[in-house]
């Protein structure tokens, strides 16, 4: 059954059955919640303490979080090895690139996947320039990149240069970025 169409009851049942460290994390995912929206209700009603209680709400909300998806070695182990196929895929599909057309594209993908991240904490915590910051210098260098490579391409094929490594070494740094 969704989460969403489960009873109050039921899903306290459903916590109950799961390992204690489970239900810790989705205790502080909810309570974060509340606490943010507490917060954010004291702070547009004028009450000094809204901006302190919304702060703790984001802190236990994303400890929480962590807690849920970090906790069990297994399911670690899963966020790992997907992390390691996306970039053993990636680097398969763009080994025959040049090293800046292959950087740059992955500098930009980088930059626009940490946005959410970013307006999420700025939902929170009314502050994402933390990650925001990162994400427009990554996605704006893998852009500068990008365009370079193509002008890098261009200058090596009229020299009859095609090696893909910055050092014109061939070979050099295969298979890692």
């Amino acid at each position: 059954m969704h989460p969403l169409k489960m009873s109050p009851a039921r899903m306290l049942a459903s916590l109950r059955e799961s390992r204690s460290a489970d239900s810790l994390g989705a205790v502080g995912v909810v309570f974060g919640i509340v606490l943010v929206a507490l917060g954010w209700i004291l702070e547009e009603a004028s009450i000094g303490i809204g901006a302190a209680i919304r702060t703790l709400g984001g802190i236990v909300f994303l400890a929480g979080l962590a807690t849920v998806v970090f906790w069990d070695s297994r399911r670690r182990a899963v966020a790992i090895g997907m992390s390691k196929r996306i970039v053993a895929r990636y680097m398969l599909r763009t080994a025959h690139w040049g090293w800046p057309d292959r950087v740059g594209l992955a500098g930009v993908v980088v930059g626009v996947a940490l946005i959410v991240p970013a307006l999420m904490l700025q939902i929170i915590f009314r502050n994402g320039a933390v990650v925001a910051g990162p994400a427009v210098i990554l996605f704006w260098v893998g852009v500068f990149l990008l365009i370079y490579g193509r002008f890098y391409g261009r200058d090596d094929t009229r020299t009859g240069d095609r090696s893909s490594s910055p050092s014109g070494k061939e070979g050099r740094g295969k298979g890692r970025l």
